[in-house]
């Protein structure tokens, strides 16, 4: 589980994607997905 979640940060597609005035809306989406999955996962992995 550990290496999917790490290819999904690693996704080539990310680095696609134009870089421009909307690169900082777009980086604060993704780091908000990325700790609501994180927090997600640290759950799931404490309740097991």
């Amino acid at each position: 589980r550990r290496l999917s979640s790490h290819q999904r940060r690693v996704n080539p597609g990310a680095d696609k994607r134009p870089k421009g005035t909307e690169s900082a809306a777009r980086k604060e989406q993704v780091l908000s997905r990325l700790n609501l999955s994180a927090t997600r996962n640290t759950m799931m992995g404490r309740r097991r």
